[in-house]
């Protein structure tokens, strides 16, 4: 147990409420690093849609579903998400479609292709369609992870 330190000058107490903030920031940041992230996730399997809810949550995200491209342009074009998570195959619209029409609509958001394809050709269809970024199924927690962290939050 540290012990109690009573700070008895201004400058002790400024240099103490630093370090308490410095304290819980590495906190938060060891313990759910993907605190206050905002994902869409747009994927019409609902199993999947369970999956990455829990993989999400239990990391700090906030977890928003679609479950299906024309829902998810809907809800992406609200602005309260950092990102799109975005399955290429879905009943309505797919992924290709939707990412399309989110860019000609001006979203510039990251939007990341999720699909159990894992062939070049499909990530370079993926990178022309205007996503940011491309991702196998199943899924490594950390590969996802290790991603999410990267996206910027204002």
């Amino acid at each position: 147990m540290s012990p109690v330190i009573v700070p008895t000058t201004p400058q002790e107490r400024q240099l103490q409420q630093k370090m308490m903030a410095i304290r819980t920031s590495l906190m938060r940041h060891d313990r759910r690093p993907l605190e206050g992230l905002r994902v869409l996730l747009v994927e019409d399997s609902e199993d999947n849609q369970t999956l990455f809810q829990w993989m999400l949550s239990k990391e700090g995200a906030n977890v928003e579903v679609a479950s299906n491209g024309a829902e998810g342009i809907e809800q992406a074009l609200e602005g309260k998400h950092h990102l799109v998570l975005m399955d290429l195959q879905m009943p309505v619209m797919g992924g290709h479609e939707a990412t399309r029409t989110l860019r000609q609509l001006g979203f510039r958001k990251p939007i990341v292709a999720l699909t159990a394809c894992s062939e070049s050709e499909e990530r370079g269809r993926c990178m022309q369609s205007g996503f940011n970024h491309f991702l196998s199924k199943p899924l490594e927690q950390e590969t996802l992870y290790s991603l999410l962290k990267q996206i910027p939050r204002p």
